[in-house]
């Protein structure tokens, strides 16, 4: 599990499910989420805000394959890092996830196909079908 360093583009490692960086500000969240995605076989990178996961984003834009976004976090909230993060990576699929229900801003974001939102707390099965259905794996 690596915590804030971003994957090394194109290299080859013996993972054959995709990279996914998860952005959340409460670190029990982060590593617990990190930890069983990589017992299912994913790669995954962490960052605990919107600013750490822009840099770890511009340094190896093509290296993820999907976002979890926490809306919720001191400093640069997800909904602030959102659009920053389509500057980088206009298409990269992004799980929106809060505690709240969606408000009209982020049912307005939720039209565009590819980003999704999940309601916290979330089971990990759910959000594994999620990440399934989302990559189409």
């Amino acid at each position: 599990m690596k915590e804030s360093q971003a994957p090394t583009p194109g290299k080859k490692s013996a993972r054959t499910k995709p990279q996914i960086l998860i952005v959340d500000d409460e670190r029990a969240i982060r590593t617990t989420l990190q930890q069983f995605l990589e017992i299912k076989g994913y790669a995954t990178s962490g960052a605990h805000g919107g600013r750490q996961a822009l840099s770890l984003l511009s340094g190896a834009p093509n290296a993820y394959a999907l976002v979890i976004l926490d809306i919720r976090m001191p400093h640069l909230s997800g909904l602030e890092t959102y659009p920053l993060l389509r500057e980088i990576c206009p298409e990269l699929p992004v799980i929106l996830a809060s505690a709240d229900p969606p408000s009209v801003e982020i049912s307005s974001l939720l039209k565009n196909e590819s980003i999704l939102f999940i309601q916290k707390p979330y089971g990990l099965q759910q959000i594994l079908r999620l990440i399934v259905e989302f990559l189409g794996e």
